[in-house]
């Protein structure tokens, strides 16, 4: 089938989701019909296999009705990572998100734990600006930072259950420790998927700073979780908290394109063989962040703007999409496959490629080199070393990645056996095409 069939094969599901089980007389506007639920279709999405499940993970099948296929909407959105939602005050599917003005995170259903908590006594919600003058905030969420590198994890993180209705976060971060750390001592900020355990964000940030961190991508994500992290240091004081000031969600309109086909059935049999169901288009470059992807101790993805952004070689910003990073622990030692960002990729495509770059100390510009590796995960092989310079972006093009369903992003020091756990590499833009 098509690409282009898609958009009116979701429209279609859903007014089949919606009426299965409506007795015809109910309404003037409901009619009972026959139908075959079909088990022999497949359905490919990107040329791979799906298996569709319903909101409760149970497997739902297409149905054909006068000659056309109708898939169910609900698992086709998930496949595809498009939000849906049902309005029943006016019986409306909705797909997609529309803009939604910003809500506190503080106002839905929160879970503390005993390293994190809500914040909203005024002295707590009271730091220094840059300025020296008082900032005060409406609400906010603490994380103790209790054990150094290894205080956080989604089971420790403040939850709070948003609803997947929301596409992005926003928040103010703050470390509060010693004074004689101030400037000094940096921290990891981190955002989870609370359902899955990724890291949707790690951003770093110096004690005794506001750090503004804007447009968390949370598209599809029902639970977030709060929760912070030492850097340089492998026990922390147990008076060292990270706050998230004024943490909001929000929606930024995301409307699909309306487009007329038909999905007559008999057409279809024409062009797709052994009933299969192809609803993806592999021409076009596609991002890695976009898959199924896994993170770990060391490797992250980066959707926060601060971290997306660094000077070219003219001193001008560059402004990334987005990213993966990886922390430099042990130098020469630092990389396996293990601890690199994996992400599913499927095995579908031939070439990968993205902006490396690795941020140090700004003495070490121009002078430390590193090495870039992206492994085949499967096999634990290295498809690619690259030599970059600390502060310098190299643009990495068509790394052969056929037949490759799993790629790991990982780096390692070359010029030092141990390294500052500062040092991380970047790979920017990472494509698949």
């Amino acid at each position: 089938m098509k690409k282009e069939n898609l958009t009116k094969l979701i429209v279609l599901t859903s007014v089949i989701v919606l009426c299965a089980g409506i007795v015809a007389f109910a309404s003037s506007l409901t009619t009972e019909i026959k139908a075959i639920l079909t088990q022999e279709f497949t359905i490919k999405y990107y040329g791979e296999v799906q298996e569709m499940k319903d909101g409760s993970g149970n497997p739902v099948y297409p149905i054909v009705y006068n000659g056309t296929t109708y898939l169910p909407v609900r698992a086709i959105s998930d496949m595809m990572g498009i939000p849906v939602d049902w309005d029943a005050s006016t019986k409306t599917v909705i797909l997609g998100t529309e803009e939604k003005p910003p809500k506190s995170v503080l106002s839905f259903e929160g879970k503390t734990s005993d390293y994190s908590s809500k914040v909203t006594d005024k002295a707590s919600l009271t730091v220094k600006g840059a300025n020296g003058a008082d900032i005060v905030y409406n609400d906010g969420v603490s994380f103790r930072i209790w054990n150094g590198t290894s205080s956080a994890n989604a089971d420790r993180a403040y939850q709070a259950n948003i609803g997947g209705g929301y596409t992005n976060l926003s928040f103010d971060a703050y470390v509060a420790t010693h004074e004689d750390n101030f400037g000094k001592r940096p921290y990891e900020i981190i955002i989870y998927n609370i359902d899955n355990g990724e890291k949707l964000a790690s951003i770093t940030v110096m004690a005794g700073e506001i750090n503004k961190v804007e447009d968390i991508d949370i598209t599809g994500v029902k639970k977030i979780g709060f929760a912070a992290n030492g850097i340089q240091i492998s026990g922390a004081n147990s008076t060292d908290r990270a706050y998230f000031f004024n943490p909001i969600v929000y929606s930024k309109s995301n409307k699909p394109v309306k487009q007329e086909t038909d999905t007559d059935t008999e057409n279809d049999a024409q062009t797709d063989t052994d009933s299969q169901i192809d609803t993806g288009d592999k021409t076009q470059a596609k991002s890695v962040l976009s898959f199924e992807g896994k993170t770990s101790d060391y490797s992250s993805r980066v959707t926060d703007k601060a971290s997306l952004t660094v000077k070219g070689d003219d001193g001008t910003d560059v402004v990334y999409n987005d990213g993966v990073s990886f922390r430099i622990w042990n130098g020469t030692s630092s990389a396996n496959v293990d601890r690199a960002y994996q992400t599913n990729i499927g095995g579908s495509y031939t070439k990968l490629s993205f902006d490396a770059y690795v941020a140090t100390k700004e003495e070490n510009f121009g002078k430390r080199s590193y090495e870039i590796i992206i492994y085949n995960v499967d096999t634990k092989e290295k498809l690619a070393s690259i030599t970059v310079m600390a502060g310098e972006i190299k643009k990495v093009e068509d790394i052969d990645i056929t037949g490759v369903k799993k790629i790991g992003f990982a780096a390692n020091g070359i010029q030092i056996t141990g390294a500052d756990n500062t040092d991380r590499a970047y790979f920017f833009n990472p494509t698949v095409e």
